[in-house]
């Protein structure tokens, strides 16, 4: 396939040959390390980029010089600043319908990591589920987010899948044009089986649906409803 695929953290070399042969000739494999020593794997004819993960410029300059990306797969140093830092330095370059993939996340959870911190990985990767969900029409004066459509979670490793026309899709509510079979909404009728004696539940008669609800009651909620003055 003719994709563009980054890894992070190079080490001995094999995935690189792993990959070349997954994805084929045409796919353009890059390696990322922090040691210098990476780049003999040039010979081989894979791209080479050194330098630290965790410096926004190094990405900044390493995007300028690679374009758009296909696949990025983060096995770099898994310290929450690593993964964090390289979401953040090559989101802008991750084409659409493109995924960027962090492995060993369980780092969040270790204390040899700093870990479990509210700074972790983790609860970055849970951030951006809440910029995603904040996309909902309800909630237009919230910041959502713009270019990641879905996040998928496995053991050890998150998925951010890249999408900015459907991110930047607007919420649109659907109407089946008031077509009812009448039924009851019941959504709110389990939260009487938590009350306790002494608590009092204010209960609207004249609500839609108010008085079939009211019927339904077990008796022993009748002593304590208190009905407003006006039914």
């Amino acid at each position: 396939k003719p994709i563009t695929f980054v890894e992070v953290g190079v080490l001995n070399g094999g995935s690189l040959f792993m990959w070349r042969e997954f994805f084929g000739r045409d796919a353009r494999i890059i390696g990322v390390d922090l040691n210098p020593l990476a780049k003999k794997w040039e010979d081989e004819d894979f791209e080479i980029f050194i330098g630290s993960q965790s410096d926004p410029e190094f990405w900044k300059a390493t995007m300028a010089e690679v374009g758009e990306i296909d696949l990025l797969l983060d096995d770099g140093g898994h310290s929450f600043e690593q993964q964090i830092v390289t979401v953040e330095g090559v989101l802008a370059n991750m084409k659409d319908g493109g995924l960027l993939v962090v492995e060993d996340m369980h780092t969040s959870y270790m204390s040899d990591f700093g870990g479990p911190s509210r700074y972790s990985f983790l609860e970055y990767a849970k951030n951006i589920v809440d910029g995603i969900n904040n996309r909902f029409e309800r909630f237009a004066d919230r910041p959502s987010e713009r270019a990641i459509h879905n996040v998928s979670f496995f053991e050890s490793i998150i998925a951010f899948e890249i999408s900015r026309k459907l991110a930047t899709k607007p919420c649109e509510l659907l109407s089946n044009d008031g077509i009812s079979s009448d039924a009851v909404d019941y959504r709110h009728a389990d939260t009487l089986y938590h009350l306790q004696p002494g608590d009092t539940l204010f209960f609207d008669a004249d609500a839609p649906h108010g008085p079939e609800i009211l019927k339904k009651l077990p008796a022993r909620y009748l002593s304590l409803i208190a009905y407003p003055q006006n039914t």
